[in-house]
């Protein structure tokens, strides 16, 4: 007959041990949790909002090229219908 005995589960790393360790104790009452946690929602995305809005001077210039951009192209339609009527 075989031995009978416990079988070795699946280990666990040591920082994922501490975190559990440190888990039962912030839950007890007995630590205070780390202030800045690792995972943050939305973290790398959350600033480019900010940094990527344009200032009032690059809207002023983009609006410039757009309308800059609609005369070129009824100037091209013009052209493209008087070479139709030659």
């Amino acid at each position: 007959m075989g031995k009978k005995g416990k079988t070795k589960g699946r280990s666990i790393s040591n920082v994922k041990k501490s975190n559990i360790k440190q888990n039962k104790l912030i839950k007890a009452g007995k630590a205070k949790p780390k202030s800045n946690p690792h995972f943050v929602e939305g973290g790398k995305y959350r600033n480019k909002t900010k940094q990527g809005a344009l200032t009032p001077e690059q809207l002023l210039k983009r609006q410039e090229y757009e309308d800059e951009k609609k005369k070129n192209v009824s100037f091209l339609k013009k052209l493209h219908k008087q070479g139709k009527k030659n």
